[in-house]
């Protein structure tokens, strides 16, 4: 039987307005599926997001079924009909879950959240964003690190 490894006793913390959260989990998305060898490493590219160098998926197929869900999640964060997101990576086969990571959510209310819809950072300050950001891909480096020393 196939060990499960459980990521989600620490959950991964996403913070901000409904858009920052959706950008947040995506590059959690990718950063997981390119760190556990989910797709070739050759269909990755580094891209800047608020300054920072990411890997996102190339792959069209992937990249159209991630902007179906991350509107999705979008939407939900926004009417706060989301509290957390799971990521269940299953085995192709056997549909087994090798593994389970859990993504906590923390939408800042309407009133913190700039009022120009055109202005998806709302009043969040680029290095505090950018610290952010840095943060969920640590945890995720980190969490992948811990699963390869069970």
């Amino acid at each position: 039987m196939t060990s499960t490894v459980q990521l989600s006793k620490q959950a991964i913390t996403l913070k901000g307005s409904a858009q920052i959260v959706s950008e947040f989990f995506s590059y959690g998305i990718n950063g997981i599926l390119y760190q556990r060898g989910v797709y070739p490493q050759d269909t990755f590219k580094s891209v800047q997001h608020y300054g920072i160098p990411l890997l996102v998926s190339t792959d069209e197929n992937v990249n159209k079924y991630l902007a179906t869900v991350l509107g999705q999640v979008e939407s939900w964060v926004a009417e706060n009909k989301a509290e957390r997101l799971v990521l269940v990576l299953k085995d192709i086969d056997t549909n087994d879950v090798l593994e389970r990571w859990e993504f906590r959510v923390e939408c800042e209310k309407p009133a913190e959240t700039a009022s120009n819809k055109a202005d998806p950072v709302g009043k969040k300050d680029l290095k505090k964003i950018q610290a952010e950001i840095r943060d969920v891909m640590r945890q995720v480096r980190l969490k992948f690190l811990f699963t390869h020393v069970q």
